[in-house]
């Protein structure tokens, strides 16, 4: 299995909750029961006060490659404008 489960409980934070559930609506994640935590990863498994949910399409990226690309295309673009600004 790829992607990303996380699991929290329910009633500790309302505005989490109300943020996953925002999640799910927009089909970014995936309400797993006990069950279907239990199947897909098997050893797991849950208090009846927690949740967890899954996403398929997480990722991480290495900072020092997003601050790089982010700083060069910064660079391109203001060359790019100095380069077509009225003289």
């Amino acid at each position: 299995m790829t992607g990303e489960v996380e699991l929290f409980d329910a009633r500790a934070n309302l505005e989490l909750r109300n943020a996953v559930d925002h999640m799910i609506a927009r089909g970014f994640q995936e309400l797993l029961d006990a069950e279907a935590l239990a199947e897909r990863l098997t050893g797991f498994r849950l208090e009846e006060e927690i949740l967890a949910t899954y996403e398929a399409d997480v990722g991480y990226l290495r900072s020092e490659e997003g601050i790089i690309t982010h700083d060069i295309g910064f660079l391109s673009a203001d060359r790019f404008a100095a380069s077509t600004a009225p003289a």
